[in-house]
């Protein structure tokens, strides 16, 4: 009992700490509601009228350690996401397993050359699968990224560089541009083409707009005697934008609420078997609903 207290005495120092040498989250959790929607494209009548919800969940540790006389920053991180939707109750043998896993370790490194000039390093190994079964190397999935940034002044930076991502639903490189601008009241952080947040906040409640992508590669692993719901399938691609309005809270100087509403557009679902065939199940538009509560900003 003691050890236990102890740790978690120690862990809330470096969390405190790690938010004095970097102004970041450093702790959240979310839950996405996306009311039933259909198929874009049906491809068998039993499919027509068929309306799939989905709901995500969204969990992020992440500490910032500055080194080297404030030169460098060493961050690490741990995020937890879960898509969860019917798609164990599709018709006769189209169903596969409906709770899709990701589990992410990031290492990232900013490093600052001068005044101007800096770099990013992320590394981002991955877990994605259902988990049934236990853990195997076709779970893992290696993902990163490396971007360079200049400081225009205190309030302003811009970057560009390349990522290798599973974001689009599959593994993939893509170019990045990078735009961030600070100030007391308005904050903006865009990673083109995965995310744009902006947020003005002149007191306790801010207002803000975002754009998000979401998404990954899962492995489907089976146990004796789930039959053919999962066997039939051995990887689901999945992966969205979500786009609109958002209201914070300011609960302290520390943490915050913050709930969004809009729309998810280019919702991707692909499942594909032992053969290599690709199936589509891509979603139409539709709204979704988000709660979240995030520690350290």
């Amino acid at each position: 009992m003691k050890t236990s207290v102890l740790s978690t005495i120690l862990i809330l120092m470096a969390l405190l700490n790690a938010r004095a040498q970097e102004n970041v989250d450093l702790f959240g959790i979310s839950f996405t509601h996306n009311p039933g929607v259909g198929l874009m494209d049906p491809f068998a009548p039993a499919l027509q009228n068929l309306e799939l919800n989905v709901q995500e969940l969204d969990a992020f540790v992440s500490i910032p350690v500055k080194i080297n006389k404030d030169r460098t920053i060493l961050l690490n991180g741990l995020k937890y996401h879960l898509v969860r939707a019917p798609f164990d109750d599709l018709p006769n043998d189209q169903s596969f397993e409906a709770n899709l896993h990701s589990l992410q370790y990031s290492l990232g490194i900013i490093h600052k050359f001068n005044e101007k000039w800096g770099m990013r390093t992320d590394l981002k190994p991955t877990l994605a699968s259902n988990f049934n079964g236990g853990i195997t190397s076709d779970d893992f999935f290696f993902q990163g990224s490396l971007t360079a940034f200049k400081k225009v002044n205190q309030y302003f930076r811009y970057g560009a560089g390349v990522a290798y991502t599973n974001g689009f639903g599959e593994p993939q490189v893509v170019p990045i541009l990078a735009l961030n601008y600070n100030t007391d009241i308005i904050r903006l952080d865009v990673v083109a083409p995965s995310k744009l947040n902006f947020a003005y906040q002149p007191g306790k409640i801010s207002y803000g707009f975002d754009i998000e992508l979401e998404g990954g590669q899962y492995h489907l692993s089976s146990e004796e005697g789930d039959g053919p719901i999962v066997t039939n399938q051995e990887t689901i691609k999945y992966s969205r934008y979500n786009i609109g309005p958002t209201i914070g809270w300011n609960v302290n100087s520390s943490s915050r609420f913050e709930v969004s509403a809009g729309i998810s557009l280019k919702r991707t679902l692909k499942a594909i078997d032992a053969t290599g065939t690709e199936v589509d199940y891509d979603l139409e538009n539709g709204v979704f609903f988000r709660s979240a509560f995030f520690f350290g900003k």
